[in-house]
């Protein structure tokens, strides 16, 4: 009986083994995720109702932001027209080559899907995150130039090694980290030096990058 017991289980065996492996499970795709953007219209596809941009500013979704994007829309897409007295009902019709848009939908697959459109948007204040060391004060004007390690979002076109001047005004909160983990003290625009290393964020306005925050950071590991 033990016998018989051990040749079936080898049988199992080897029938187990002739059977081939089963393929991996497909990666499953992202799920759909909610997003806003400036963009140019560069073309207008009136066949499929949709329509292309050059994006300037994008917020939302996962992984980098996208430098173009086609926009589908569909009859549930809603258009509005931006003028000097409040925004009024508009159509695909209204889209043309060379407007500013304003878009809110969802990403899917890939796929950019259009839920308002606001035709002649105004771009908002440009967000940004630019950390680097200082190589420039002008106490005067209060502003301090940065050679740039790291610049966010990557729209800004700003790259390692490039100059930025950062411009502070009185609604500049300064503060200073010494130790990693450690909560940032208060400081002033006086409190910089010439080889610090800083983090600083704010806005673009009027094409000055001017500070919300100025970050003195630890002195670098040599």
């Amino acid at each position: 009986m033990k016998k018989t017991f051990v040749f079936l289980f080898l049988v199992l065996l080897l029938a187990l083994s002739a059977i081939p492996a089963l393929a991996e499970e497909p990666t499953p795709p992202m799920p759909p995720s909610r997003f806003t953007l400036w963009g140019t219209v560069t073309a207008v596809d009136a066949t499929n109702h949709t329509f292309s941009v050059n994006v300037l500013i994008y917020r939302g979704g996962r992984g980098a932001p996208p430098t173009t994007a086609t926009l589908h829309t569909n009859q549930r897409t809603r258009f509005a027209i931006h003028t000097d007295t409040g925004n009024v009902p508009g159509a695909f019709a209204d889209v043309a080559v060379g407007q500013t848009l304003m878009v809110n939908g969802v990403r899917a697959q890939g796929n950019f899907h259009a839920q308002m459109v606001l035709i002649n948007a105004p771009l908002p204040p440009q967000l940004f995150a630019i950390g680097g060391k200082i190589t420039a004060l002008d106490g005067t004007a209060h502003t301090l130039t940065l050679e740039v390690v790291r610049a966010m979002p990557p729209s800004l076109g700003i790259l390692p090694g490039d100059s930025v001047v950062i411009t502070t005004d009185e609604n500049t909160h300064f503060c200073a980290v010494t130790t990693q983990g450690q909560p940032c003290t208060p400081i002033t625009f006086a409190d910089l030096a010439v080889d610090d290393h800083v983090m600083t964020n704010g806005a673009v306005v009027n094409s000055a990058f001017l500070a919300r925050q100025v970050t003195k950071l630890p002195p670098p590991p040599q």
